[in-house]
């Protein structure tokens, strides 16, 4: 299984767990609604690969304790993004 499959949803479920983020914070960093984030965390929702790409973006960005994870979502996500592009 790669790391897009669940790696956007680990995160996220990270992030929520262990207190990096408040869920109305990634709401607003992933332009959904915090309802939208319950369902990506709780795997009623797909998160799609847009969304994992803006998650990644933002960890790399502003969470150097989870750099390393960020970036390996951000390179599966374009890798997957690229392939499924005509």
């Amino acid at each position: 299984m790669s790391i897009t499959e669940q790696g956007g949803v680990h995160l996220l479920r990270l992030l929520i767990n262990e207190g990096w983020c408040a869920r109305s914070g990634l709401a607003d960093e992933l332009v959904v609604s915090p309802k939208q984030i319950d369902a990506y965390a709780d795997g009623r929702v797909a998160m799609p690969l847009d969304r994992q790409l803006c998650l990644a973006l933002f960890v790399v960005e502003t969470i150097p304790a989870l750099v390393t994870i960020g970036r390996q979502l951000r390179e599966e996500v374009t890798a997957r993004m690229s392939a499924n592009s005509p």
